[in-house]
């Protein structure tokens, strides 16, 4: 499926895991409108130093704070986080 947003793509610092999975912080979920029922995602890797620092400066999750259509925050609580 075509990413429709600007924020279905972002960048993150990864951290290892066991098995294979890609596992979100559930405060960005909103963004990438993930629901945990299965949804996929792709991870790509900028190569080159150029890339990884505009991905740093553009692309952080942190960087990405507020909807750039309607400027409310996209990092709130969402399903069971509210407990």
């Amino acid at each position: 499926t075509p990413t429709l947003h600007r924020l279905g793509i972002q960048a993150f610092q990864p951290t290892l895991v066991e098995g294979r999975t890609i596992s979100l912080h559930p405060l960005v979920c909103k963004g990438f409108n993930a629901d945990f029922d299965g949804d996929q995602m792709a991870v790509h890797l900028p190569l080159s130093l150029e890339a990884q620092a505009e991905a740093r400066l553009l692309m952080f999750s942190h960087m990405n704070l507020l909807s750039p259509a309607i400027g409310d925050p996209i990092c709130v609580p969402t399903q069971d986080m509210l407990m």
